[in-house]
Order: C-alpha cells, then structure tokens, then sequence
C-alpha cells in the first residue's frame, strides 16, 4: 500500500473518473495543501464544488473538519448532511 505512489497533480487529473469515496480522498488532500499554503478559502471552495459533484463520506468528514476549524459549525453540519440521507453503510 503506497498512497502516494501517485503524484497529486496526477490523481487530481483522474479525480472525475474516480469512484465518488476514492475521488473525495483526493480532493481532500488537494484541500490540504491549499490550506498549508495559506489558501484557505480556495481550499474550502474546492472541498463544495467537489462535495456537490462527487459527494462521499470521506469528504464530508474532511470538509466538516476543515469548517470546525475555522469556527463555522453551522457549515460543517452542512456537509455531515450526507449522513442523514444514509440507509445502508457498508463495510
């Protein structure tokens, strides 16, 4: 198991051909490094766009994460919305 095997820029440019679960990881390392490098809020726009196309739970968690940390708690109950609409989960 080598997750970074792949170059951000690479998975970035697979992310629409992604599985929703498997994209949201990459968006939310792409918000990662967005907000490291001082970029907050284009990473807090990626995280939307990417979790109105291509929602997951992963992103979600990331997203609502990022929110909290910001102190924007009406916004990261937002994005924990998914779990709500839930019926089954899988392992």
């Amino acid at each position: 198991y080598r997750p970074f095997k792949v170059g951000l820029d690479a998975q970035a440019a697979r992310a629409a051909e992604l599985p929703a679960p498997l994209a949201g990881y990459v968006h939310a390392r792409q918000a990662a490094v967005l907000d490291r490098l001082g970029l907050g809020d284009e990473a807090r726009v990626l995280l939307n766009r990417a979790q109105r196309e291509q929602p997951s739970l992963p992103l979600a968690l990331t997203a609502a994460r990022f929110e909290l940390n910001r102190g924007d708690a009406a916004a990261a109950v937002r994005h924990l919305g998914l779990f709500a609409q839930l019926r089954e989960v899988a392992p």
